[in-house]
C-alpha cells in the first residue's frame, strides 16, 4: 500500500498519474505524464516555476456550474492550463443557460471544427428557487451530447464532470458518458495542472514538440471506460483563492450559497416532499459548498471536515435511514458552527 502511494505521488509531481492492475499471469504497471525534447526542457533549465502542463494553442474550454463563485474557479483553472480568453466560455448564470447545456456544447464543437474542446461541468446544476424537480443533470445531458455529436466530432471532446460526490458508484456512473471526474472544491495552480495533464494524455495522447498528439498513446479511453483522475481527491495540495475576488466577497459568496443549499432542503424535509434520491442530491450540493469554504478560509478545515464527515455518513444509506431527523439536525448544527467559525 505504502508503494502504491509513493508511485503515485512521484506520478502527480509528474504532472501526470499512475496505475498497476494485477492478472492471473501478469501485471501491468502504467505511467502517463506530460514529457518534452531534451531541447525543449534545456531551454527552461534553472526556471522552477515552469508549468509541466498546459493546453496546446487553440483548445477551446467551456465550464459550467450554476454557481456564480464556482465559474469562477473553472474559469481560474482555464488561465492557469493557458486557454486563450476569446475561445473560453462560461455558462450557468441563467436557467435558459443550464437548460440547454446540449446545445452549447454541441454548438460550440461545431463552430471550431478545427480544434479540441475540453469541457468541465458540474454534475448538478440547480434552477432558479432550488426546489425540488429542479435540478438538471450535467452528465444526462453530456450523454445527449454524446448522441448528438459525431465520431469525429466526439473525438476531439473531453467531456470531464465535476462534482462534490465522490461514492464509487456515483463515479462510475458519470464515466459511462464523461471521460473524467474531478472534485468539486478550489484548485490551486498545481492542483489544477497535475488534475487535468493525465486527463487530456488519456484522452488525447502526449503531445510532441510542434504540439500533435503522439500516436503511440492515441489508445485513449472512450466514453464509459475508467479513468484513475477521479482517484487523486487526496493528493491535491491546499487551493488558491482566485485573485480577481478579495477573500471577504469569496467568503460571502460561498456563504450565501451554503445557506442556500440548506434553506433549500430544510423546505423539502419539512415538507416530506422529496424522495430519497431528491434529498441525497440536495446532501452533494451542501457536500460541495462547504468543501469551498477550506479554499478561503484558514482554520475552518476542521469544522468543514466535521460537516463532510456527516453528511457522507447520510450518503452512505441507499435509502432513508430511520435517524435521518437527527442526523439531518447534525449536519445544520455542524454547518452552522462552520459559518460562525469563518
Amino acid at each position: 500500500l505504502d508503494g502504491g502511494w509513493i508511485m503515485r505521488q512521484c506520478a502527480s509531481a509528474l504532472g501526470g498519474d499512475c496505475t498497476i492492475r494485477f492478472e492471473a499471469d501478469h501485471t501491468i504497471f502504467e505511467l502517463i505524464c506530460p514529457v518534452g525534447t531534451a531541447a525543449a526542457a534545456s531551454s527552461v533549465e534553472g526556471d522552477v516555476d515552469e508549468p509541466l502542463f498546459e493546453l496546446p494553442a487553440g483548445t477551446v474550454c467551456v465550464g459550467i456550474d450554476d454557481s456564480k463563485f464556482q465559474r469562477t474557479i473553472i474559469g481560474k483553472m482555464f488561465t492557469v492550463l493557458g486557454a486563450a480568453p476569446d475561445i473560453t466560455f462560461i455558462y450557468g448564470a441563467t436557467d435558459e443557460e443550464i437548460l440547454g447545456v446540449c446545445n452549447l456544447v454541441v454548438d460550440t464543437v461545431r463552430k471550431h471544427p478545427a480544434a479540441r474542446v475540453l469541457v468541465i461541468g458540474d454534475e448538478n446544476l440547480d434552477l432558479s428557487g432550488g426546489a425540488a424537480g429542479t435540478t438538471i443533470s450535467c452528465s444526462a445531458a453530456f450523454e445527449d451530447v454524446v448522441r448528438e455529436l459525431s465520431d469525429d466530432e466526439l473525438a476531439r471532446t473531453c467531456l470531464v464532470i465535476r462534482s462534490a460526490n465522490d461514492g464509487r458508484a456515483d463515479i462510475d456512473c458519470y464515466l459511462r458518458v464523461a471521460h473524467a471526474v474531478l472534485p468539486k472544491r478550489g484548485f490551486g495552480k498545481k492542483a489544477t495542472l497535475n488534475s487535468i495533464a493525465p486527463i487530456w494524455c488519456r484522452r488525447f495522447g502526449a503531445k510532441d514538440g510542434d504540439g500533435e498528439a503522439d500516436d503511440a498513446h492515441s489508445d485513449t479511453p472512450s466514453c464509459g471506460e475508467e479513468t484513475t483522475c477521479a482517484d487523486q481527491r487526496t493528493l491535491r495540495p491546499p487551493p488558491e483563492v482566485p485573485s480577481s475576488h478579495s477573500p471577504s466577497e469569496v467568503i460571502n459568496e460561498i456563504k450565501g450559497d451554503v445557506r442556500r443549499a440548506v434553506s433549500s432542503l430544510c423546505a423539502e424535509v419539512n415538507q416530506r416532499s422529496l424522495p430519497w434520491s431528491g434529498v441525497r442530491r440536495a446532501l452533494i450540493m451542501i457536500k460541495g459548498e462547504v468543501c469551498s469554504l477550506s479554499s478561503v478560509c484558514g482554520g475552518c478545515e476542521k469544522h468543514v471536515a466535521d460537516v463532510i464527515r456527516r453528511v457522507e455518513a447520510l450518503l452512505a444509506h441507499d435509502k432513508q435511514p430511520a435517524t435521518f431527523n437527527i442526523a439531518w439536525n447534525q449536519v445544520l448544527a455542524a454547518v452552522d458552527r462552520t459559518l460562525k467559525a469563518i
